[in-house]
């Protein structure tokens, strides 16, 4: 039961920290999606002013904008991730770490300990994506 509270206290916090990322890539792909829509429907009169080479860096650096915020935001993702996996992995260590434990001490049977071992699996199939 506390585990479950720290684990989803800690992706609650890591979620609302990225949060602010997630929406600054949005931002971001809106507006290099309208500087590209304003660059194709005025292509003629880059052609017509032979701004072809300004107008190129003008746009790399709205994509540079948004690679920034996009690789910043997959970055914070992946420590999400690993976060969840290491959390994870300890509360599996503990689960089966106690069942040996109970098992060694004759508390419960090897029925008992693959019940637990099917369960924990189960639990850490659904968790490691839960947020």
């Amino acid at each position: 039961g506390g585990w479950v509270v720290v684990f989803f206290g800690i992706n609650a916090y890591l979620v609302i920290r990225k949060q602010h990322h997630a929406y600054a890539v949005a931002e971001q792909a809106s507006i290099l999606k309208g500087k590209m829509v304003d660059e194709t429907s005025n292509i003629s009169a880059v052609h017509q002013y032979g701004q072809h080479a300004y107008e190129r860096e003008y746009l790399d650096s709205f994509i540079e904008k948004y690679r920034r915020a996009d690789i910043y935001n997959w970055w914070l993702s992946e420590w999400i991730l690993f976060t969840n996996g290491f959390l994870i992995a300890i509360f599996i260590a503990a689960m089966l770490g106690m069942s040996m434990l109970l098992l060694q001490q004759g508390s419960i049977t090897i029925g008992t300990v693959v019940m637990i071992t099917t369960m924990v699996i189960g639990i850490m199939r659904s968790m490691f994506f839960i947020l």
